[in-house]
């Protein structure tokens, strides 16, 4: 008579059958170090833009979650993705390129643009970009490329390689001289809350040097206007926010735009404790797949399940 198999060979079979169907998705993560490029192809119109200087910076990851977080120099800015549209993207870029021009961050390679308007970058690990532009003459015209950010991602190719199209705002070439600048203080989601402050402080740049520091608050309307020179590059900055808000830098023209938006972290704890103090979370760190862990240890409790009935059956 043939001996039927026992309880043990059952769950051993499976659990091996598990194991290589998972290892194998779990050894093709992407790979970090492999190198990637981009290139970056700077026409306007039909005009090639050549000499026009691009910087870049990583500024983030992409976590196995499927979340985008901000990491190295740029981690501790109060910054989210956690709106992923194109305007909430291109808001984040620019906040993004304020931030390396009032806090000197150092890029991680800056290229000019060739007589075709193209630059490559190469040997870029995986990751989250902030691509930020110089603006260039080019027959009577200035070409002001707007920041991006861009992910290099993992595409199944030995090599991680990217082609993005920047774009640009055009205008005549000033003269020299003075003009009338403005910032403005904008708050979100923070009505029928008391964690306003009362005040905020800005530091105004002319070329990347501090040039004034002023305070908003309702006294003034949220907002300051001064005179500065044509010829300079302006950046604004806030300091110190506070930690239950995010913020987004935004321009048009000569007006500045700092939006203050309360965390949705922030919403829940207010309205169900009264504090403000969110709950902490682990970040994965990148390139570690912890999606095998939940999908083992269901089957753990499938193979207890499985082996409690087989048991019972064999008693009968």
């Amino acid at each position: 008579m043939n001996k039927r198999p026992n309880l043990f060979t059952y769950i051993f079979t499976l659990i091996t059958a598990l194991v290589c169907f998972i290892c194998p998705l779990a050894a093709s993560a992407a790979d970090l170090s492999v190198p990637g490029s981009l290139t970056l192809v700077c026409v306007s119109d039909g005009v090639s833009l050549p000499g026009m200087e691009w910087s870049i910076f990583r500024v983030g990851t992409h976590s196995p979650y499927g979340e985008f977080y901000l990491d190295g120099d740029f981690a501790d800015y109060p910054v989210t993705f956690d709106d992923l549209s194109v305007s909430a993207m291109t808001s984040a870029a620019e906040t993004l390129e304020m931030y390396t021009k009032t806090d000197s961050i150092s890029p991680l390679a800056t290229l000019a643009t060739d007589a075709g308007g193209k630059a490559v970058f190469e040997n870029l690990e995986l990751g989250i970009y902030l691509l930020s532009g110089s603006s260039v003459q080019v027959e009577g015209s200035i070409y002001t490329p707007n920041a991006f950010l861009v992910e290099i991602a993992d595409d199944s190719d030995e090599v991680y390689n990217m082609t993005s199209y920047p774009k640009f705002s055009v205008e005549e070439i000033p003269g020299y001289g003075e003009s009338e600048y403005s910032i403005e203080k904008i708050w979100r989601n923070d009505e029928g809350y008391s964690v306003r402050p009362d005040s905020v402080t800005i530091e105004i740049y002319a070329d990347s040097v501090l040039y004034d520091t002023v305070v908003l608050d309702e006294s003034n309307n949220w907002s300051y206007a001064w005179t500065g020179k044509v010829e300079c590059e302006w950046s604004v900055k806030e300091i110190n926010i506070d930690k239950d808000y995010t913020v987004a830098y935004t321009s048009a023209g000569k007006a500045f735009s700092i939006v203050n938006s309360m965390t949705a972290s922030t919403v829940t704890t207010v309205t169900t404790t009264g504090t403000t103090t969110p709950p902490n979370q682990d970040i994965p760190q990148t390139g570690l797949l912890w999606w095998p862990v939940p999908v083992l240890a269901f089957a753990g409790i499938v193979l207890v399940v499985i082996g409690i009935k087989v048991g019972a059956k064999e008693k009968e």
